[in-house]
C-alpha cells in the first residue's frame, strides 16, 4: 500500500524557484488570469517544449485580417500556434487573504461555483470575447506546478480538484488552511511541504495525490 506523504515544515517555508508575480486584478481582455478571492488573483507562467518561459499578461486580441489571436512576448499567437507552442504553466496565487471555495462539478452545476481554471470546466475553452463570434479550442497549458504567495491564508476547497498534471506545490508560512479536496486526484504529486501556520487541512484536501 501506498503512504501518504505529507511534510510539515517547521520554519518559515518561503516560495522558491517560479517567478513572483506582484498582485493585480486581471484586464478585461487577459487570457490565463483569474480572479480567485476577493483580495487575490492566478496568473500563469507558461513555457514551451524547450523550457522557455513567458511571464504574464498574455493579451487577447484580433489581427488585421479578423483573427482572434493572444499576444506573448510581443509576438500573435493564433489559438492554435498557442496550442501547439505552449505546452505547459506555473499557476501563481497572488494577492493577500483566502482564496474562494468552490465546488465539485459532480454534485454542483453552478458555473459560478466551479473553479475557472479546472479540467472539468468550461474554462478550457478558450473564448475570446472580443470577437464579434466566439473562438473555443480544448486548450489551456498543463498546470504542472502551483505556487502559493505569501499574504494567501486559505486555499479554496475543490481549488485543484483533479487536475492530474501537478507535479509540485508550493506553499507560504502565511497559509492557515487548506480547504475540503482542495488537491484531491492529483497522482502525478510526490509530496508537500506544509508549513507550520496550517492549522486546518479539510477532508480528502490530499487524497489520491500525495504518495
Amino acid at each position: 500500500m501506498k503512504k501518504m506523504i505529507l511534510i510539515w515544515s517547521f520554519s518559515l517555508l518561503a516560495v522558491g524557484n517560479a517567478s513572483a508575480l506582484s498582485y493585480s486584478e486581471c484586464e478585461n481582455n487577459e487570457f490565463l488570469c483569474y480572479k480567485c478571492g476577493d483580495e487575490c488573483s492566478a496568473r500563469m507562467v507558461i513555457y514551451d517544449e524547450d523550457d522557455k518561459k513567458a511571464e504574464p499578461p498574455f493579451l487577447r486580441g484580433i489581427s488585421k485580417d479578423g483573427t482572434p489571436v493572444i499576444n506573448v512576448k510581443g509576438k500573435d499567437y493564433t489559438y492554435e500556434e498557442f496550442q501547439k507552442k505552449w505546452i505547459r504553466a506555473d499557476f501563481i496565487v497572488s494577492g493577500k487573504g483566502k482564496m474562494y471555495d468552490y465546488r465539485s462539478p459532480y454534485n454542483n452545476f453552478e458555473r459560478d461555483n466551479l473553479p475557472p481554471w479546472g479540467n472539468l470546466d468550461d474554462a478550457l475553452l478558450i473564448t475570446d470575447v472580443t470577437a464579434s463570434k466566439g473562438v473555443r479550442s480544448w486548450y489551456r497549458p498543463d498546470i504542472t506546478k502551483v505556487v502559493v504567495e505569501k499574504e494567501i491564508e486559505h486555499i479554496g476547497e475543490y481549488a485543484f480538484y483533479l487536475q492530474n498534471t501537478i507535479r509540485e506545490v508550493e506553499l507560504p508560512y502565511t497559509l492557515t488552511s487548506i480547504g475540503t479536496f482542495a488537491f484531491f486526484g492529483n497522482p502525478m504529486l510526490g509530496s508537500v511541504k506544509i508549513p507550520d501556520s496550517v492549522k486546518r487541512i479539510g477532508l480528502h484536501a490530499f487524497q489520491n495525490s500525495v504518495y
